[in-house]
């Protein structure tokens, strides 16, 4: 028994010391790639690491932490650059904005590149605040990235906490298409030879312009709320343990976004056939009623066009509310919206309603390409308007002390912020965008049948 014993700890001990090496090995190989990848040497990321995974701390000092005039700078080149004080200054209030692209100001704020950060909401935030509260210190810091769910919000709402803010604004619900990683592929993730391993085994295109343009929407709609919910309260309840202040904005997206030949077409479907013959005999009003007991995108984007043109358009919009229900293609589900005012509500919690501002803006009260150029982006004038409905939130909230002076126009912004023509087509050239995009978007419902074509 006892040679017995005496064997299984030295194979035991052989096994052990036979792995160490390869283990050390694994661990220095796993660092240098990691540091390879910080250096831009090497890319190992692949698509869902910007929307799900945050692997270490967010943001690190710059230089000598020792230093008074230390800061604070962003660690990952899928967030803007841009730093804050390590120290926090007496008099100072510090705002930062999460979220995704929308929030970080797509495509007028560059991702990874220091000076190529205006235009976003928190530039217009962070320049109203200063010419209406001149005795006041504000830090707006864009702690948003383009692509990334709330899941990964969350984890960066638990980081910045720790960075004295006095408020936290969330402008999140675009990307929510991946359900959240089981713990296990958290931690798996956090090594980089596990995530280089991943990208030789699914490699991205080559080609930028191949990639897909809006994160995929899962079937799992049920679960992807009750995640999305779970990532709220999650933020909600920290924010309330620390005593900060949680903004939460319900999105607002283009509801007439139609990608050009990329459009579902309506299913051959009896309610269809039913609605379009109805079009021809010059019937609209009973064929918009035909169509509620569709079910497809298509049909009810249809419906949408039928509503509209019979001139009832707050019905129009609940139509194509529907239609970004049913198959999002980027956009926050009027669901998640529900979701974000009911989370709203709770103590502690402020509304900033974007999506109403954005339909108040609009023709008919329907969003579309004279605010946005995309599914979710928007041109500058409707970020500064974004920026104008936030910061009235917060004063209005009484967040700020003393009384505001009077807000100055927008072109005066503008020209503080630096939002030239210059910078304009820079940032649409590295976002390989036309500068020139055409106002109406681009035509991808000439299916439709139109009532006002008979």
């Amino acid at each position: 028994m006892a040679q017995s014993k005496g064997k299984l700890r030295a194979f035991i001990k052989a096994a052990v010391f036979a792995l160490l090496p390869a283990l050390a090995l694994l661990l220095g190989l796993s660092l240098l790639i990691d540091l390879l990848d910080r250096e831009q040497v090497i890319e190992i990321n692949g698509p869902a690491d910007s929307v799900l995974y945050l692997n270490g701390p967010v943001y690190e000092i710059e230089g000598d932490e020792d230093a008074p005039d230390a800061q604070y700078v962003s660690r990952y080149r899928a967030m803007v650059r841009g730093g804050f004080d390590a120290r926090k200054q007496p008099g100072t209030f510090r705002i930062f904005v999460l979220g995704g692209s929308f929030a970080m100001g797509t495509p007028y704020v560059y991702q990874g590149l220091p000076g190529m950060d205006r235009g976003g909401i928190d530039s217009w935030m962070r320049e109203e605040l200063r010419a209406r509260y001149p005795d006041l210190r504000f830090e707006v810091i864009n702690a948003a990235a383009g692509g990334q769910s709330s899941h990964r919000v969350r984890a960066i709402c638990r980081e910045v906490l720790q960075y004295q803010p006095d408020l936290l604004l969330a402008a999140t619900g675009n990307n929510e298409g991946y359900l959240p990683p089981t713990r296990l592929h958290r931690h798996l993730h956090r090594w980089a030879l596990y995530r280089a391993l991943l990208r030789l085994i699914a490699p991205p295109p080559d080609d930028a312009r191949n990639l897909p343009l809006y994160i995929e929407q899962r079937a799992e709609v049920e679960q992807l709320r009750w995640a999305f919910d779970r990532n709220l309260e999650e933020m909600r309840q920290r924010c309330r343990a620390a005593g900060v202040p949680l903004a939460l904005c319900s999105m607002p997206v283009n509801l007439r976004y139609d990608p050009r030949g990329d459009s579902p077409r309506p299913m051959p479907s009896e309610c269809y056939d039913q609605a379009r013959l109805l079009v021809e005999q010059g019937n609209c009003r009973a064929a918009a009623e035909a169509l509620v007991g569709c079910e497809g995108y298509g049909e009810a984007v249809f419906r949408a066009k039928l509503l509209e043109e019979l001139g009832d358009s707050q019905q129009a919009r609940q139509a194509f509310l529907d239609a970004v229900e049913i198959l999002p293609m980027g956009r926050c589900r009027p669901s998640l919206n529900r979701i974000i005012r009911a989370q709203a509500a709770a103590p502690g919690v402020l509304l900033v309603d974007l999506e109403r501002a954005a339909w108040e803006a609009a023709p008919q009260g329907i969003p579309g390409y004279e605010t946005f150029f995309d599914y979710c982006h928007m041109r500058w004038p409707g970020y500064a308007q974004m920026g104008r409905v936030a910061t009235q939130a917060i004063i209005d909230a009484g967040l700020l002390p003393g009384e505001p002076l009077e807000r100055p126009n927008t072109q005066t912004l503008r020209g503080v912020i630096g939002l030239d023509g210059k910078y304009i087509k820079r940032m649409f050239s590295l976002n390989l965008l036309d500068v020139q995009m055409p106002l109406g978007g681009p035509e991808g419902d000439a299916w439709i049948p139109h009532c006002l074509d008979r």
